[in-house]
């Protein structure tokens, strides 16, 4: 082979490999998101809820949450890792919270009987997200 025939073989090898890695990177979760804690790729807006869980829905990588709380690292909250594979954007349902975690500090409020703000990697017990309806009782909860 000429030296010229490698050259080219090498530019082709590393465009191949930029591309794979462009392709790679598309799919987003919490991490790449709005400041209201949506997902959004090139300012189009969500088109479709994220994947749902064991109880609710996936809120992170391996978080899942639902009105009962929320499961971290489980076996069924790992199912949530599918959400990153997958590149059309997708909106985590709730109203937006605020916690103290550096660079994504926009949550959703994903447990409202129990009161509980998450992000792509934490969720804290939040009174923002115990909304109370005019009657006293917790939104979407029932009473027991």
């Amino acid at each position: 082979m000429t030296r010229s025939a490698l050259q080219m073989g090498r530019l082709t090898l590393v465009l191949c490999l930029l591309l794979q890695l462009v392709l790679v990177t598309q799919a987003c979760f919490l991490g790449n998101c709005l400041n209201d804690g949506e997902r959004d790729v090139d300012g189009r807006e969500a088109m479709r809820p994220c994947k749902y869980c064991s109880f609710g829905q996936c809120v992170g990588p391996q978080i899942c949450c639902g009105d009962r709380g929320c499961e971290m690292g489980s076996e069924e909250a790992n199912k949530c890792r599918e959400e990153d594979e997958d590149s059309t954007p997708c909106q985590v349902f709730g109203w937006p919270c605020t916690l103290n975690n550096p660079g994504n500090t926009n949550g959703k409020c994903v447990a409202n009987c129990i009161g509980i703000c998450c992000v792509t990697d934490t969720c804290v017990v939040s009174s923002e997200c115990q909304k109370e309806s005019k009657s006293g009782i917790r939104v979407g909860c029932q009473r027991s």
